[in-house]
């Protein structure tokens, strides 16, 4: 090669070189040859937090402030949907990434089985610190399979009261001052805006607020001091942040309050905002995705092979700007075993529509109801199906099977209700150990934060 080629030679690879630098300074987490694992996870799980009381999606006040600039650099899911009306069948769906019918928890009185490759476990056995703060008893009865793959859980024994998340920010705080350096996978479950109202919540002196909007303000509050305390440390731009929520929670507007027994929006619709380093994507989208996506996208984010059984679809395409659409058509809901109508209550969704199904249920008498594995069929007596259109309907208030809507779309979500069950038959056995056996004083502390039977 002759001095002029050499020079040349140099000359172009000082160039890449400094694309290379200027690439790795502009997206964080970008390497050559593609993106490093982010080894430094956050989630957080709010409970009975509904999305459209978040400024950020669209409240009239200013409830959610420091969410709202989070959101301003992360990428938020305009659409975003619970497998399940309440905490346990959608929070063991979350970390497991299957459905409820396939974790076997039907209802919040199911007990999580272990070995079913949690999100923690996985991450754990790839090398990370796992650590659980949450204030939702429900979580901790029975065993308790949701400690799975946590090293550390917080608090560690059996409670029955609702705690206020401020109880445990210390402890989280110093759990992340000792991790900073290293791998870690943090899952936070904070119940404050659940029922009862929060014992020492300060916006509930403020008279602007209902207590509900007090709670989320106060979620506001917890978060805005998370995300300080994860940049005092040094680490914000290398930890994934996801914000999201078990479910949200109804005000009568189709006759029902609470949650556990609401199939409507007002339950499954919840925030999803994801903060990753190197995403390519800020702003919103509204593509509909599923809580179950998360379990993939982290651990593609984090480079840790998913096991076998895992649903849900991983939304980095979408994060890194490769897509702007999820593959999988369908969106699922159930809410199984409604004691009070005895029907279990179906939904399948697209972009467009949402189909509700209505099923009768019968039981074996012999056993426990919520110990047998929930069947049903769209042809049976006493089925009532419900058809909305997102953009015409966003409050789910005309059925469109009511009003000459075109039939081919029912029988199309129909199929596609029918496909996802035969998809979930044989996944497990069904089992007759999956209910917990709670005692009186647990069976009281349940009722006064609104779970009452099934």
């Amino acid at each position: 090669m002759t001095a002029a080629g050499l020079a040349g030679l140099v000359a172009g690879v000082a160039v890449l070189v400094g694309a290379i630098a200027a690439t790795v300074l502009w997206r964080p987490g970008a390497v050559l040859g593609g993106k490093a694992p982010v080894r430094k996870i956050v989630l957080v799980s709010i409970d009975t937090l509904r999305a459209d009381f978040l400024s950020s999606y669209g409240y009239a006040k200013s409830t959610t402030p420091r969410i709202d600039a989070f959101a301003e650099d992360a990428l938020l899911f305009e659409r975003a949907t619970v497998p399940s009306p309440w905490t346990a069948p959608s929070m063991a769906a979350m970390i497991t990434g299957r459905y409820p019918l396939e974790t076997e928890v039907y209802t919040n009185q199911n007990h999580l089985k272990r070995g079913l490759n949690s999100m923690a476990d996985t991450l754990s056995k790839a090398g990370l610190a796992t650590a659980w703060f949450n204030t939702n008893p429900v979580l901790m009865l029975g065993d308790s399979a949701f400690r799975e793959g946590f090293a550390h859980v917080e608090p560690a024994a059996r409670f029955t009261a609702k705690l206020p998340f401020s109880k445990l920010e210390a402890s989280v705080d110093a759990w992340l001052e000792k991790h900073a350096d290293g791998d870690f996978f943090l899952w936070l479950h904070n119940m404050d805006p659940h029922s009862p109202p929060t014992e020492g919540n300060p916006h509930h002196q403020n008279k602007q607020w209902t207590t509900y909007e007090g709670e989320v303000r106060l979620v506001d509050d917890t978060m805005g001091r998370l995300f300080d305390k994860l940049k005092s440390l040094g680490i914000w731009d290398e930890t994934l942040v996801i914000f999201t929520a078990d479910h949200g929670e109804a005000f009568s507007e189709h006759m029902l309050p609470g949650h556990q027994n609401v199939i409507y929006d007002e339950v499954l619709h919840v925030p999803m905002i994801i903060r990753s380093p190197g995403m390519a994507t800020r702003g919103r989208t509204d593509e509909p995705v599923e809580l179950i996506d998360l379990y993939r996208t982290i651990l593609e984010l984090a480079q840790v092979e998913v096991p076998a059984g895992v649903r849900g679809e991983s939304l980095v395409p979408i994060l890194d700007g490769r897509a702007t659409r999820r593959q999988q058509e369908y969106s699922f809901h159930s809410r199984y075993y409604f004691k009070n109508q005895q029907q279990h209550w179906l939904a399948v969704r697209d972009r467009e529509y949402k189909l509700i199904a209505k099923v009768p249920f019968e039981v074996d008498p012999k056993v426990n109801m919520i110990q047998q594995r929930p069947t049903w069929s769209l042809d049976q007596p006493g089925t009532t199906l419900e058809l909305y259109r997102y953009a015409d309907d966003p409050r789910e208030q005309v059925n469109l099977i009511f009003v000459g809507a075109d039939p081919s779309v029912a029988e199309r979500l129909k199929g596609a209700l029918l496909a996802w069950r035969d998809r979930m038959a044989g996944r497990t056995e069904a089992t007759t150990d999956t209910a917990i056996e709670l005692d009186d004083k647990t069976r009281d502390a349940l009722r006064k934060l609104g779970y009452d039977g099934n």
